[in-house]
């Protein structure tokens, strides 16, 4: 029986390739231990727990694995928790070899967020805010610290540009006062990069209040016939579709803020043009002074 010559050629060709082919396998394990402590009924729970985030890994993604370690401590008998989360970064294109970047802060879980960052969480205690630390997945730079879920995505479809990002932030550089007036809090404008432009606002606060700025949104600021359409916490730049220079593609919307306390109930609007903050088209109420940080 004659055998068909392209047949056997097909096979030595798969054979040839399989045995070719190299799997390299990198393994890894973490510790994950509780201690719970009674005294006479009041609970302490200790708790180190080992996670890896993977959701990077593959040919499309960034190719970075992450390791999470995150030691929590609470207590039956008073409100918060201490914690700290240690991220280790590692990259699939050198085999998991060395470390991309390490970090350490005070949160209590590490997530995925938006295909640029890992994102930590630090829980806020008797009415404050929930802290999100952003680092970039790739770098390990960390851009801003945003509050409770005041976090927008804007993105232009069919661009390579990457995303840019606004939020209501952590400010720690910001004065208590300003010309006589406190500060109350501030909203960004950046990228996965680390370039931010921060908005900080002041007022005078009656004596015995406390406030800060919420009722944070994102905002079409392109008028009635744009395309631009807001799907959950992003905003795709429709108007912008297919352009490829940031700053004639990042215009058109803004974020707005409220802040009350006593009878008072102040209000802002931030616009973005050119990609970046429109320091020139910033609408306040007239109680409220704001400058603009690059």
């Amino acid at each position: 029986m004659k055998k068909n010559k392209f047949l056997v050629l097909l096979s030595g060709l798969l054979i040839a390739g399989v045995a070719g082919a190299i799997a390299a396998t990198y393994s890894d394990k973490g510790e994950s231990s509780i201690s719970v402590t009674d005294t006479n009924g009041d609970v302490a729970v200790k708790m180190l727990e080992t996670r890896y985030i993977t959701q990077y890994l593959g040919q499309y993604g960034k190719q970075v694995l992450l390791k999470v370690q995150t030691s929590t401590e609470y207590w039956s008998d008073r409100e918060g928790l201490a914690s700290q989360s240690v991220i280790e970064a590692r990259s699939q294109k050198d085999g998991f070899k060395n470390v991309l970047w390490k970090s350490t802060d005070e949160g209590a879980k590490a997530d995925y967020v938006n295909e640029e960052f890992v994102a930590t969480t630090k829980y806020g205690c008797c009415g404050d805010f929930d802290r999100h630390t952003l680092y970039n997945i790739e770098t390990g730079v960390s851009p801003a610290t945003y509050l409770n879920t005041d976090f927008y995505v804007i993105s232009v479809p069919n661009s390579d540009l990457t995303y840019r990002y606004l939020a209501q932030i952590e400010d720690k550089t910001a004065p208590a006062s300003k010309n006589g007036q406190d500060y109350i809090g501030a909203v960004g404008y950046f990228d996965s990069a680390g370039r931010i432009t921060k908005v900080r606002f002041y007022t005078k606060v009656t004596p015995g209040w406390g406030t800060q700025i919420d009722s944070v949104k994102v905002l079409n600021l392109a008028g009635g016939s744009s395309k631009n359409a807001l799907r959950g916490n992003e905003l795709e730049l429709w108007d912008s579709d297919g352009v490829k220079v940031a700053a004639q593609a990042y215009q058109g919307f803004g974020i707005s803020g409220e802040i009350h306390f006593d009878n008072k109930d102040l209000k802002f609007t931030v616009a973005v043009k050119g990609d970046q903050i429109d320091a020139s088209n910033v609408e306040v109420s007239p109680e409220l002074a704001f400058e603009v940080v690059p």
